[in-house]
């Protein structure tokens, strides 16, 4: 993952036919975390960070961000709202601070490790704050 810039003109053609992921997380265990981008809203007050976290077996009763670009912080907790499940896996809603988690950013593209009970994986944010 690179950041880049340039002074020219420059026109780029992108493959809209598959989103692009990156999987950072261990693949021991069957556990997802994906940041809602379409469902932020910059205008409400309070910022809040939209996610889905998606497994099989029991689903977590919490969850928190534990550290952020490799750095050990305080543990940010998560609302886990909505929970849905299907077949022994589940589905879960959950929001955060977003003032809270980007108080530990730095300049560019940051990253951040949220663990779920034994479950753990790294977000890579594609936001720059």
């Amino acid at each position: 993952m690179f950041d880049a810039s340039v002074q020219a003109d420059t026109s780029m053609k992108v493959d809209s036919s598959s989103a692009f992921r990156l999987r950072l997380g261990s693949d021991e265990a069957e556990f997802n975390v994906v940041v809602l981008y379409d469902d932020m809203d910059p205008e409400a007050k309070q910022k809040l960070l939209p996610l889905k976290i998606t497994g099989c077996g029991a689903p977590p009763e919490s969850a928190a961000v534990v550290s952020v670009n490799e750095k050990a912080v305080p543990p940010i907790p998560l609302a886990l709202t909505a929970v849905g499940e299907l077949d022994d896996c589940y589905e879960i809603r959950a929001s955060m601070s977003l003032k809270e988690l980007a108080s530990h950013f730095n300049k560019g593209i940051n990253r951040f490790v949220l663990d779920a009970g034994e479950l753990s994986t790294e977000i890579v944010l594609e936001i720059e704050l």
